[in-house]
């Protein structure tokens, strides 16, 4: 569980959203540059 701003009951829903948005796309660049380190490696 990742932990994103915008804690509930504090309204600012869109800022929760955009957080989440961010870490998603950042977790996503993480796993393409790992599978580029794979590729590397073999």
């Amino acid at each position: 569980m990742i932990r994103t701003k915008g804690e509930a009951g504090t309204g600012n829903v869109v800022a929760a959203v955009t957080h989440a948005r961010l870490i998603d796309q950042e977790v996503g660049q993480i796993q393409t540059l790992m599978t580029k380190v794979d590729e590397l490696q073999t």
